[in-house]
């Protein structure tokens, strides 16, 4: 049985993730039990050895990280530093890595490992600093997984879609957002959990930087309309027609070297998804 390392375990991802590793024993790293990532105390906490560290921790507000930037250098890139530290003298083989989204503005679609980087914020900035310094560890291979759009049950409530289901369930008779135009790439989160494991069970050679997504885009008016679908309400949208500083209006991503490494591609899509998380939402 491997023994894996997580860190983030109390968030969105890895909440979700922790249900996946049952047949695993797993160490948590997390900021709730006292650990903090940005310290090299942490290390004192964990005396194990193990076959693969799963890293989710970090700031992850974008709006945030504009107005604080130091803060979100000094968790997601030291921190990442910390850890790098940690895998290296515990001699862990194997890391997982949850990147951003990293290319900015497409140059073209649908986007590969290749595209060139051009991070549009500070938190993009600092997660992508993070994967520089995971990928360089002597005798540790790191798989940076390049993040889409993840969504699904426990998604941080002031994101789009929790916004959009809010609107769709509540009282009011329109739903209102931002821009209607921008599409993005979005992955289920059973899907990520499903090629962690993927990635845990196989046997890497090397390090590698893969993009997670579905190979597909749709705009914000075409998630409200699933939404609306799946729950029977026909409000009116209302779009306030504000582009978003440094806005991608469209991105999605080439899954083929996820596929040709781990064997995984994404088997939920959207209206699936949605349908799970709504479905959950109703029963509450």
């Amino acid at each position: 049985m491997k023994k894996i390392i997580i860190s983030g375990a109390s968030g969105f991802i890895g909440k979700f993730v922790l249900n996946f590793l049952k047949n695993y024993e797993v160490d948590i790293i997390d900021q709730s039990k006292g650990h903090n990532i940005c310290s090299q105390e942490f290390f004192k906490a964990f005396n194990n050895d193990y076959d693969v560290f799963i890293h989710l921790a970090g700031k992850t507000n974008v709006i945030d990280s504009f107005k604080n930037p130091l803060d979100y250098y000094e968790c997601n890139t030291i921190g990442a530093l910390n850890i790098a530290k940690f895998c290296n003298l515990k001699k862990i083989g194997k890391i997982i890595y949850a990147n951003s989204y990293p290319y900015g503005s497409p140059q073209y679609l649908p986007v590969d490992e290749d595209h060139s980087i051009n991070p549009q914020s500070p938190y993009q900035k600092s997660k992508q600093f993070a994967e520089n310094i995971l990928l360089d560890i002597p005798g540790v291979k790191t798989i940076s997984c390049r993040l889409f759009n993840v969504y699904g049950p426990g998604q941080p409530s002031h994101l789009l879609m929790p916004q959009i289901i809010k609107q769709a369930l509540g009282d009011n008779n329109f739903i209102e957002v931002k821009d209607t135009l921008p599409k993005r790439d979005y992955i289920y989160i059973e899907d990520i959990a499903n090629l962690f494991l993927s990635i845990i069970k196989s046997n890497v050679n090397n390090s590698a930087i893969i993009n997670v997504g579905t190979g597909k885009s749709y705009s914000v008016k075409e998630v409200i309309d699933q939404i609306q679908k799946i729950i029977g309400t026909k409000k009116e949208i209302i779009s306030q027609n504000e582009v978003r500083r440094n806005e991608v209006m469209d991105c999605y991503a080439k899954i083929t070297k996820a596929w040709d490494d781990f064997n995984w591609e994404p088997k939920i899509q959207l209206n699936e998804g949605l349908y799970k998380w709504i479905s959950q939402l109703k029963i509450k």
